[in-house]
């Protein structure tokens, strides 16, 4: 068990996450906004969440968005 707890995100310049669902709390900041995908699904806007307690019965489902890139054509 553990109380208190919060997570943080962090995705390479391929993802950004677009949200969490399950038993969580947005947690706004202002940094790491390039972490964070335009689109949000379920508690979105943010990389930072805060969970409370947490034990093993504790889900957490995250959703990402693929950033499209450009093929280099030579």
């Amino acid at each position: 068990m553990g109380f208190v707890a919060n997570t943080k995100l962090l995705c390479s310049k391929e993802f950004k996450i677009s949200g969490v669902v399950g038993q969580c709390a947005p947690i706004k900041n202002k940094d790491n906004l390039q972490y964070v995908s335009t689109t949000e699904i379920g508690m979105g806007g943010t990389n930072h969440w805060y969970l409370g307690g947490i034990d093993r019965t504790k889900t957490l489902a995250v959703f990402f968005d693929i950033v499209q890139t450009e093929a280099k054509v030579k």
